[in-house]
């Protein structure tokens, strides 16, 4: 029920406008959050033992997210009006670029190209390691069918099914590689109609 209740209020604030006192609060409980998330993957002993990790992961992006959105909505529609963004975003605004518009503009870019290397680099890995558990999955299943056939479950036929079918599952691999290429295009494109 609070996953729902969540993904219904992360929808409603992508749609409507939250007045500033709001996203601040939300921006205060983001920090919070990820300290929180940061100190319990730090101090459990085994990682088996926070099986909620991926999950919280995913709804914790999706916050941000929503949250970008909202915030990137206040300062474009109201940062002309005194503290119309919000206290916190005026307050790190102004820590972190000193009023100068030029610092502000460096270092969007330097985010900007960390952020893509980042992404660019972490969906190759996964691309990579999906593709290597699915080349070694080969040999495992088609032991499997050797083993299914000389017991008698499965005809000689359905043996030779079963391997091209496992074979041609190991010729799509090249398939799985393409989505780390296909994202980062989204990505790029998406941050090319934002600026």
């Amino acid at each position: 029920m609070f996953v729902a209740i969540l993904a219904v209020s992360i929808v409603l604030a992508i749609l409507i406008p939250i007045p500033p006192i709001v996203v601040d609060f939300l921006i205060i409980f983001n920090f919070a959050f990820s300290i929180l998330i940061l100190m319990l993957t730090v101090l459990v002993p085994k990682p088996t033992d926070f099986y909620v990790f991926p999950p919280l992961l995913l709804l914790a992006t999706i916050y941000r997210l929503s949250l970008n959105i909202a915030s990137t909505r206040l300062i474009l529609l109201s940062a002309s009006q005194p503290f119309g963004a919000g206290l916190v975003i005026l307050t790190f605004g102004t820590l972190v670029t000193n009023q100068n518009l030029v610092v502000g503009f460096i270092l969007f870019l330097i985010l900007l190209t960390i952020q893509h290397m980042v992404v660019t680099s972490g969906a190759e890995r996964i691309a990579e390691v999906r593709a290597r558990f699915a080349l070694e999955a080969v040999p495992n299943k088609q032991l499997s069918i050797d083993a299914d056939l000389n017991a008698g479950f499965i005809t000689t036929n359905e043996a030779h099914d079963k391997r091209r079918a496992t074979v041609s599952n190991k010729n799509s691999m090249e398939l799985w590689m393409e989505p780390p290429s296909l994202l980062e295009a989204m990505l790029w494109w998406m941050l090319s109609v934002w600026l």
